[in-house]
C-alpha cells in the first residue's frame, strides 16, 4: 500500500469518526438535553451543540481537504471504519 493511500484511510478513519460523533451532539444539544461524555460527565446543551459543531467541520474540512482521496477506495474503508468504530464505541459507552 502506497503511503498516499495510507493517508487517505487515515484520513477516512478520522473524518469518518468525526462525522459520526457528531452526531448525537447536535441532536441532544438541539433538543435541550444534557448528553454525557465517556468521562460520566454530562455536557449542557449549549456544549453539545459547540462540541457537535466542532466535529462537523473538523470531519467536512478534513474530507475536503483530501477530495481527491474521496475517490480511492482506501478513504472510503478508512472512512467506513471509523464511522463503524465511533459507533460501536458510542453504543458501547452511552449504553
Amino acid at each position: 500500500m502506497s503511503p498516499r493511500a495510507v493517508g487517505y484511510a487515515l484520513a477516512g478513519l478520522l473524518a469518518g469518526a468525526l462525522l459520526v460523533n457528531a452526531l448525537p451532539h447536535l441532536v441532544h444539544g438541539g433538543l435541550g438535553q444534557p448528553f454525557p461524555t465517556p468521562f460520566e460527565v454530562a455536557w449542557s446543551p449549549a456544549a453539545n451543540i459547540g462540541w457537535g459543531l466542532v466535529n462537523l467541520l473538523l470531519g467536512v474540512t478534513l474530507a475536503v481537504v483530501v477530495w481527491n482521496g474521496l475517490r480511492t477506495l482506501p478513504f472510503l474503508a478508512g472512512a467506513g471504519v471509523g464511522s463503524l468504530a465511533a459507533a460501536t464505541v458510542l453504543l458501547v459507552v452511552m449504553g
